[in-house]
């Protein structure tokens, strides 16, 4: 008897588990969705009639079993492609992996968005996977000689095998992801505050609201940075109350001068560490020849040409807060 009981019990638990697997759509999910619209169905109906707004109860129901099954569905297909392409992205290159990645992580989950992300990878997978052929050889070649262009001839075999079958999975992932979005009556939640930035130590300390977005604004540059951490960084005044921010940054390669779009940042001048010196200024301007202006003193190799010049901020504070994370981050790395 105890042998029969731990035996059902071993045989339901790997029912369930089975089931809930994401690699086949979680069947098991699905079918409770399913079961969720259709007591929906019944029990709304059963309200209207019994309350006496009939019309409206059934409507209710009629809208609650379609939003499961079309919901429950279009989630299924999203859990079973998403797994298919997160194997797929495996075989492509690093860059090729780091691009889909950005491009998803900057995506919100509005319909429309989501339609034209699908698109949008649609078009890339086949654009590289017909020209990496053509690329990937030359490349190699340039890089490493004979024994180069063979391997490129390799990856480019690959990548146009890999690269529009992921481009179609995707068009499949993004649109289920729309659909979903479409249908879903579930609160989306919304975080309060952006992730905490953990430094290179690993040290965990107290959460910096500054720091934090300081490590957003570098997770989200039109551009992505590799292998780069941001150390600091200030908001910069503008010309007109409407001009778009400006952002002065540290990072532990570069200082960068970022101009802030509609939702991503993107550089519009930087200099190598090993290039930049920083000294806090005071400078007169031509409107008000009285007034004196805390600004930084800048000289370093911006978009590859030695410049210097005075960058303007708002008060003593942040240019003594910015000239000590420049110079120490110079020191550092």
């Amino acid at each position: 008897i105890l042998w029969g009981h731990y035996k059902n019990e071993i045989l339901w638990q790997f029912q369930h588990l089975a089931l809930g697997l994401d690699v086949i759509g979680n069947p098991a999910k699905l079918l409770n969705s399913f079961q969720t619209g259709a007591k929906d169905l019944v029990i709304k109906s059963r309200e209207g009639i019994v309350e006496g707004y009939v019309g409206s109860g059934i409507a209710l129901g009629i809208k609650s079993f379609l939003g499961h099954v079309v919901g429950g569905s279009a989630d299924s297909a999203v859990r079973s492609t998403g797994s298919l392409s997160s194997v797929l992205l495996l075989a492509t290159d690093i860059e090729y992996q780091r691009q889909h990645r950005h491009m998803r992580q900057t995506t919100d989950n509005a319909v429309t968005n989501r339609f034209k992300l699908a698109l949008k990878s649609f078009r890339k997978g086949m654009m590289h996977g017909a020209t990496d052929i053509f690329i990937k050889p030359v490349t190699g070649a340039a890089n490493e000689g004979f024994e180069g262009f063979f391997k490129g001839l390799g990856r480019g075999t690959v990548s146009i095998l890999v690269k529009p079958t992921l481009g179609v999975v995707d068009l499949a992932m993004y649109t289920m992801e729309g659909i979903r979005s479409a249908v879903d009556d579930d609160i989306t939640l919304q975080t309060i505050r952006r992730p905490r930035l953990v430094h290179v130590d690993k040290v965990l300390t107290p959460y910096n609201n500054h720091e934090a977005e300081g490590h957003y604004i570098l997770q989200h540059l039109s551009e992505p940075l590799q292998n780069e951490t941001y150390i600091a960084h200030e908001w910069l005044p503008t010309e007109k109350p409407n001009d778009d921010p400006l952002v002065l940054m540290v990072t532990s390669k570069q200082l960068l001068q970022l101009h802030k779009t509609h939702k991503q940042y993107r550089v519009e001048c930087s200099a190598s560490l090993d290039t930049v010196t920083a000294e806090a200024a005071t400078y007169k301007d031509n409107e008000n020849p009285d007034a004196k202006h805390h600004g930084l003193f800048l000289k370093g190799d911006f978009n590859k040409k030695t410049q210097e010049f005075v960058l303007k901020m708002e008060d003593k504070q942040q240019v003594k807060t910015m000239q000590d994370k420049i110079n120490e981050a110079c020191k550092r790395y």
